[in-house]
């Protein structure tokens, strides 16, 4: 994939999951689409002893099999240091504790289908019409944990109806009654399509007239306060999971007149306007906040596509891309293979697993090593002909020592199994190795891998550095100091804004670190990338390597093509291996020598540069199998053919 399509990628995947993860409230205990809350209708009624008895009717719609339904219902929300006043969290408006339970269920609507759920001690999953309770009683809530056994099928729907009685949650004043009561708690972890909230008085006396209902939430839709059929009503649209309703009500005291929970003073109008007022002013904050997540993030990528422009732009004319690179035929020949491969993979370039394999022809093409091909024994006559590549050092070659470190390297992990930058010549004269054999038995001491990739990493490391360099390390102190504030602001929205407690949001605040974090990362490793071009000195290496890597990739597709010099096969065989193309390279040449009346089993015994790189991506796999990096395996296959004629095979080249 193109480096532009992975930019417009990634920043769309960034945008959604920023926009989805942050606005779209989660569920904190369920995230998959296992069910959801299609209705909710609450009827609440206020007892003359200050007591409220709940009805719940719920519609549930199931998308997978399940067992039952799991829920808490509370009736204190407040630590042991609430103070005694007007405020929602009030040790005032806390309830004793809840009684009365009853459940029904019904796979049909309407009040005549409902079915009684019986209350057991405990029950097992797949068990069918009972409950079980457990007591929640920890410092900011105490209630009831309720599980109802009731299995169901998926694509199916599930009425549910919880009946209860909260004991004294409501207070009586001289003058007035007051109940103040989460009918929604802010636990749902799924959203709910529509709810309703319904209130009516055992004394049936009382005209809702001389009733104030104050609701309370953060839901952008609330209708207003009316009666509907003989209820006090007030209703909620598209309520998010994790999204409490409550409500502040005040009655004639006439509702209440054996209530428990008395007060004598008169009620406090003042105090309640001012809390109210608050009230409204944290929903107005509330959605101030949503906002400003919203626009923090559409800035945030506005400011990362900025920056980038701008990198691009500063090294306009420097970075080429490959497919406008100028062909290239020329085989390079200033630098080692190791720092080519810096040049085109940059920090990566020793610890590639492709420089491996170009190494290793690399050697045998200046005549370092000596590669023979050999035919293995066939199992049966239905099987392929396959070949093992035996690998010896050329005793002619005298200075050793002038090899580069990590060709120093591979010839000993080839003949000598071990991890040295050192060679000794007595330890590996006369010997000879098979190339599969050698690698197996390097493999078996993960020490020697162990090695192998700290000594890479230290290589790419240090030539990393001698090779590129900054382009504009001011536009990378723009990118850090852009985060930073936007970071700022996040935090500023979170912690001062939004008017939620810590509990309700915070996470907000853990997606929302986590994208901060991948957001400056994948920025600061994609600029980087960009503004990381090789030092002056290096470009003409780094354009024509580019330029070759084009040539060898789109041989085949260019019109007056030369044909490949036979005595550059092998030179153009070590840098397809470099580019990863080795076998798409090694297949244009086997062409030619087919061409010529070569069979298969010529060219495998007399090229074997050319078989190993026609087999390159499982000798890469292979290769990185056993230096630690990744699996595969390889073997040379051929069949045999036509005859050959009596030529003699030209002698590959030496690349300085």
């Amino acid at each position: 994939m193109k480096r532009n399509a992975k930019l417009v990628i990634a920043l769309i995947i960034t945008l959604i999951t920023l926009l989805s993860s942050i606005l779209i409230q989660p569920c904190y205990a369920d995230s998959d689409d296992d069910y959801s809350i299609l209705e909710y209708n609450i009827y609440a009624m206020v007892l003359e002893n200050g007591n409220l008895y709940v009805i719940e009717d719920l519609t549930y719609q199931f998308y997978e099999d399940m067992n039952g339904l799991v829920r808490n219902i509370l009736y204190s929300y407040s630590g042991n240091d609430t103070k005694d006043n007007m405020e929602p969290t009030s040790s005032r408006y806390q309830a004793e504790d809840i009684q009365n339970f009853y459940v029904y269920v019904s796979d049909k609507p309407g009040v005549d289908n409902l079915q009684a759920v019986h209350y057991a001690r405990s029950a097992e999953i797949g068990d069918d019409g009972v409950y079980t309770l457990s007591k929640i009683n920890e410092k900011d809530k105490q209630g009831y944990g309720i599980k109802v056994y009731s299995p169901v099928k998926a694509g199916k729907k599930k009425y549910v109806s919880y009946e209860y009685e909260i004991v004294n949650p409501c207070v009586k004043y001289n003058d007035v009654g007051e109940l103040y009561y989460n009918f929604i708690g802010g636990d749902w972890e799924k959203d709910i399509g529509y709810a309703s909230v319904n209130i009516l008085f055992e004394n049936e006396d009382i005209s809702f007239s001389d009733v104030k209902v104050y609701p309370h939430t953060y839901a952008e839709q609330i209708t207003s306060v009316g009666e509907v059929e003989g209820f006090l009503c007030f209703e909620v649209t598209n309520l998010p999971a994790n999204t409490a309703v409550d409500a502040r009500i005040v009655f004639p005291k006439d509702a209440i007149p054996d209530a428990e929970k008395v007060y004598q003073e008169n009620y406090n109008y003042q105090e309640l306007e001012k809390i109210e007022e608050r009230e409204a002013f944290a929903k107005t904050r509330n959605k101030i906040a949503n906002y400003s997540y919203l626009g923090l993030v559409i800035v945030a990528t506005i400011f990362f596509i900025y920056i980038i422009i701008k990198a691009k732009h500063k090294v306009k004319g420097i970075r080429i891309k490959e497919r406008k690179a100028d062909y290239d035929r020329d085989i390079p020949n200033r630098l080692p293979l190791g720092e080519y491969s810096t040049i085109l993979y940059h920090s990566l370039g020793y610890t590639d697993t492709r420089l491996f394999l170009a190494t290793i022809l690399d050697l045998v093409n200046k005549k370092v090593l000596f590669m023979e091909s050999k035919k293995k024994e066939k199992k049966s006559a239905l099987t392929k002909v396959e070949y093992d590549y035996h690998l010896k050092l050329n005793p002619e070659i005298k200075e050793l020592e002038k090899l580069e470190p990590y060709e120093k390297v591979v010839l000993n992990i080839l003949l000598e199994s071990k991890v040295d930058e050192q060679i000794n010549r007595n330890e590996l004269e006369n010997k000879e190795v098979e190339l599969n054999e050698s690698l197996k038995k390097f493999s078996k001491s993960q020490a020697n891998k162990t090695k192998f990739q700290k000594l890479s990493g230290e290589y790419a490391k240090e030539k990393n550095k001698k090779i590129y360099e900054n382009k504009d390390k001011k536009i990378k102190k723009e990118f850090f100091i852009g985060c930073f504030i936007f970071i700022l602001i996040f935090l500023i929205i979170f912690f001062i804004v939004s008017p939620l407690k810590f509990a309700a949001k915070d996470y907000i605040l853990i997606i929302g670190g986590m994208l901060a974090f991948f957001y400056t990362l994948f920025g600061y490793i994609y600029i980087f990338n960009i503004l990381e071009l090789p030092k002056e000195e290096y470009l003409e290496d780094y354009k024509q390597i580019v330029g070759l890597k084009r040539y060898l990739k789109d041989y085949s597709k260019i019109k007056d093509r030369y044909p490949m010099e036979i005595a550059l096969w092998d030179d153009y065989l070590v840098f397809a291996a470099l580019f990863g193309i080795a076998d798409k390279v090694s297949k244009e040449i086997k062409e030619e020598l087919v061409k010529q009346g070569y069979d298969d089993n010529y060219i495998y015994m007399t090229y074997p540069m050319i078989c190993m790189s026609h087999e390159s991506q499982s000798v890469t796999g292979y290769v990185s199998n056993y230096t630690g990096t990744s699996s595969g395996g390889y073997s040379g296959g051929g069949s045999g053919g036509r005859r050959r004629p009596e030529v003699e095979a030209a002698e590959p080249s030496k690349r300085k």
